[in-house]
């Protein structure tokens, strides 16, 4: 079976770390993988492994409307031309004219639930920008085979809106390296180990600070 992951969306941050982490754990095993790339992205490694193809896309269609004409217009010739069986789809958007079976990720929470209920205010634009998410995604979603999200709140407050059957939808977790955990280790600044025993206990994030983030409810 040749599967197409399509990773033009994903330009930085934990999108790229996901990948880097997926795609050399398909080397070797019973599939084919092209793996669409932007020539203008370089912090994905090709496997060495020869079930594990790279294919590099202009950077003339790096920014999202070109993105966009690319992924409806072109990609869907590029399946028939590469002979395609599946379709990866992990960032909300997937082609809608295409006859191949397609797995969608739908990883932004983001546009689904009401910035209100937090006491957030969003600005008209960003308003905009996920009202038309919204539309693309749920016309992705209903053309996709099945659909998976990274967390059941994340699954439970798109899916509101997206209105899939249950039998289409399914939560798949992150994954986690867990060489990079250990026993944490006791300070030896005496400043830092004063401020650590005093301080009430405290929960480090290493992220950026928006709404989709749930802090509150950590």
């Amino acid at each position: 079976m040749r599967v197409l992951i399509n990773t033009l969306a994903h330009v930085g941050g934990g999108g790229v770390t996901y990948l880097q982490n997926m795609i050399p754990r398909f080397a070797d095993d019973d599939n084919e993988y092209v793996i669409l790339v932007p020539e203008s992205r370089d912090m994905l490694s090709e496997p060495t492994s020869s079930n594990v193809q790279f294919k590099y896309v202009n950077s003339f269609f790096d920014p999202l409307p070109a993105r966009l004409l690319y992924e409806q217009i072109i990609l869907p010739i590029r399946l028939r031309q590469w002979d395609i069986d599946v379709l990866f789809s992990p960032a909300d958007l997937t082609p809608l004219v295409t006859n191949r079976p397609t797995l969608l990720a739908v990883r932004n929470p983001n546009p689904y639930f009401s910035a209100s209920e937090f006491g957030l205010e969003r600005p008209f634009t960003r308003r905009v920008k996920f009202f038309i998410q919204r539309q693309l995604t749920k016309l992705s979603a209903k053309k996709a085979e099945h659909v998976f999200f990274v967390s059941d709140f994340s699954r439970e407050t798109s899916n509101e809106y997206l209105s899939l059957p249950d039998s289409k939808v399914s939560t798949l977790y992150h994954g986690m390296d867990l060489s990079l955990f250990t026993d944490p280790a006791e300070p030896t600044d005496p400043e830092l180990k004063n401020t650590i025993n005093t301080e009430a206990p405290y929960l480090l994030t290493v992220s950026t600070v928006a709404e989709h983030k749930n802090y509150e409810v950590l």
